[in-house]
Order: structure tokens, then C-alpha cells, then sequence
């Protein structure tokens, strides 16, 4: 009984791996394709032997490390929402946000990924899904109340933390790359908030069109075709080209609070939406699984939440003023920025 049980569950293993990795390589996506094949060569044999207590607090940590401060150095939540009463009004049109319909919450309950891995709460999509009529109405009562009361649910603000080896080699934590879960409904609030920001930023032509990351129809190609063009003319033109290229550290985490509602503000988002974006990244929690162990939850207090669907939105939003005192040609894609400048070689000194 033994052996036939043990042979029946080795069958069903391989039998899993099989359609799993069926599944995976028949995507559309060749990124996603040549991460499979790279893990089928160079699979990770061992098993990651850190504490997950001590794993949660230093990813926690990751701004603190990087800007060299503390939590009680940055503003306190209630100091900004004073500042948000405090903020002058800006003169482009406002941006508040609408409550969405029944029919938009539908489509994208029924448009969520079957694949999508689960969030804190273990909610599979695949359960969802069939179920999207029914849910749909209630879920539309939760967000639309949660619009009138400019807040995000705090039950979709708990982040599970899967640690990833980013080499072969892993000696510390600083080796291993967090990957934010988030809960899959937040993801349907996210997407129809989403929808209406970038309308709003698109239509009133709010952000420059050299910031080309998380943008519908722009890509790196557009980028580094730009970039190419402009050397080709100055080549032709004599002109050689200086140029800086800089990557941000840690970009994402070490977003503060303060200065994103200060430059939503002045892009010409209200005072209530303001509340509501505060309220979104503030008091967000995350624990660490490693394997069937889970860590407690710990608050971060910086950054905007990886893994979300307006991070990188508010990402774009708070690096958008960076080219605004350079007197130099740019492209900004997510945290890759590149300034340049052309001269003639004898002008060189002259364009320092």
C-alpha cells in the first residue's frame, strides 16, 4: 500500500510539473518563456535558510539604509494631511476621482489573470472568476464608498513577501529580491483608479512626453530610438554628444510621502484625491513566507507599494519635475535617466 501510494504521488508530481511548465512556455510573452528555460537550466538546489522575522525587517528597512534616516525623522501621516488642508490650489483643472459603475467592475473582474499568484488572504482567481456576476455588485458598493470617504481598504494594504534569489549564490539578505503580493480585489480598485488617472494625465497633458515609462504606446524602443536620432543629427551636424546616464537606488522605496502630495498638487490634483493617495500608501503592512513559514507583519513607511497597479503611476508623478532646472535634453524611463547635451569638440570646455 506503501509503495503504490508513494508511486501514484511521484506520478501526480511529475504530472503537475508537466502541465505547469506546458502552461508557462506556451505564453505569448518571450520574456516569460526564457525565464522558464532559465530556470529549467539553472534551478536553485537549495532552500533558503534565513529567519523570516529578520528577513520582513530588513526589506522593511530598505529606505532607511538607502537615505540614511529613521521613521521618526519623516512626517508624521496627521502633519500631512494638515499640509493638504494648507496647500494652495492649483490652477490646472482638478482630478477627483468618480465612483465607478457595475459593468467597469465586472470587466475587470472577468479580465484578471488566472495565473496571477495569491495574495495574503490565499484567494486563488480561478475562484473569482466564475462567481464574477455575483461579486461584482457587492465589490462596487465597497469601492465606491471607499471613494466617498477617500480612504483604501485596510485589509488590501497587507503585502506578502516572497524572497527570490537574484544569483546562485546566496550568503545574506541583501542576495535575496522581495516580490510584493498584494490581494487580488485591491488589484480591481487599483486598475479602475488607474483608468481615471492616466485619462486625467494623458488628456491634460500633465507629464512631459520624454518620461515614457508605464505609458500606453511607449516602451524602451521609443527611448533609445530618440536617443539614437538626436546623436545621428548631431553627428551630421559635427557635434559630439555628452552624456549622463543615472539609475536611482532602491527608486521605489524611498518615495517620500511628503513631497508625492506636494507634486500631485501641484499637477493639479485635489485636495480629496490627495487624501485618498495618502491614505493609499500610508500604513501599509507585509510579511515574508518562506515556504510554510511566515513572519509577523511589519508597517512600511516609505515608497510606493511594489506590485500595485498605481505605484508606478505615483512613481512617474514624483520624478516628473526632475528635468524642469536641467538645461539639457533628457529621457526618463522609470528610474533609468539620461541627460545629454551636444557641442563642437573645440566648444567642449565652453558647454561644461
Amino acid at each position: 500500500m506503501f509503495r503504490n501510494a508513494r508511486k501514484h504521488l511521484k506520478a501526480s508530481i511529475k504530472a503537475a510539473k508537466r502541465d505547469f511548465t506546458q502552461k508557462l512556455l506556451s505564453s505569448k510573452k518571450p520574456k516569460e518563456v526564457w525565464k522558464v528555460i532559465h530556470r529549467m537550466l539553472h534551478p536553485n538546489p537549495k532552500r533558503l535558510a534565513f529567519d523570516p522575522n529578520k528577513l520582513n525587517t530588513f526589506f522593511a528597512a530598505t529606505a532607511e539604509r538607502t537615505l540614511g534616516i529613521t521613521p521618526s525623522e519623516e512626517d508624521e501621516r496627521k502633519e500631512i494631511e494638515k499640509l493638504i488642508d494648507c496647500l494652495p490650489l492649483s490652477n490646472r483643472k482638478g482630478f477627483d476621482v468618480r465612483p465607478v459603475l457595475y459593468e467597469e467592475v465586472l470587466k475587470e473582474l472577468r479580465q484578471l489573470r488566472s495565473d496571477c499568484s495569491t495574495g495574503p488572504y490565499q484567494i486563488p482567481v480561478k475562484m473569482l472568476k466564475p462567481v464574477a456576476d455575483i461579486l461584482a455588485l457587492p465589490l462596487t458598493n465597497i469601492i465606491d464608498t471607499a471613494i466617498e470617504k477617500h480612504l483604501f481598504p485596510t485589509a488590501w494594504k497587507t503585502a506578502r513577501i516572497c524572497a527570490i534569489p537574484k544569483g546562485n549564490q546566496v550568503t545574506n539578505e541583501q542576495d535575496l529580491r522581495p516580490i510584493s503580493i498584494l490581494p487580488v480585489l485591491s488589484k480591481i480598485y487599483e486598475r479602475l483608479i488607474y483608468q481615471q488617472m492616466t485619462a486625467f494625465i494623458e488628456g491634460e497633458m500633465i507629464m512631459e512626453s520624454n518620461i515614457s515609462a508605464y505609458r500606453k504606446g511607449q516602451s524602451t524602443i521609443h527611448v533609445l530610438q530618440a536617443i539614437r536620432d538626436d546623436i545621428v543629427k548631431a553627428m551630421k551636424r559635427g557635434e559630439v554628444t555628452m552624456m549622463i546616464l543615472a539609475d536611482f537606488s532602491k527608486a521605489f522605496d524611498t518615495i517620500k510621502f511628503k513631497y508625492l502630495i506636494k507634486k500631485m498638487n501641484h499637477l493639479g490634483f485635489s485636495k480629496n484625491f490627495l487624501k485618498w493617495t495618502l491614505n493609499y500608501v500610508s500604513k501599509r503592512k507585509q510579511f515574508v513566507q518562506i515556504d510554510d513559514k511566515l513572519s509577523s507583519e511589519v508597517e512600511v513607511r516609505f515608497g510606493v507599494p511594489q506590485g500595485s497597479i498605481l505605484g508606478p503611476v505615483l512613481f512617474n508623478i514624483y520624478v516628473a519635475d526632475l528635468q524642469s532646472d536641467m538645461k539639457m535634453r533628457g529621457y526618463q524611463y522609470a528610474d533609468d535617466t539620461t541627460l545629454y547635451c551636444h557641442a563642437k569638440p573645440k566648444d567642449i570646455e565652453n558647454n561644461q
